[in-house]
């Protein structure tokens, strides 16, 4: 009976530990993500910006 619930204990303990970093994992790849998005976004804006005024005095 003990090693049952030992063994039961320790597979909940590792499947939480296992979503737990998978989650990590995934955050940082959002991150990461997002981050390069963001980079993307700030090297394009001022061309955006430029070519806004441009159309509107036409």
């Amino acid at each position: 009976m003990v090693n049952f619930w030992v063994s039961l204990l320790r597979s909940i303990i590792l499947a939480i530990a296992k979503r737990l970093i998978l989650s990590k994992i995934i955050s940082l790849l959002t991150k990461r993500r997002y981050k390069k998005q963001q980079l993307k976004k700030s090297k394009s804006e001022p061309i955006e910006v430029v070519a806004a005024p441009e159309n509107a005095s036409i």
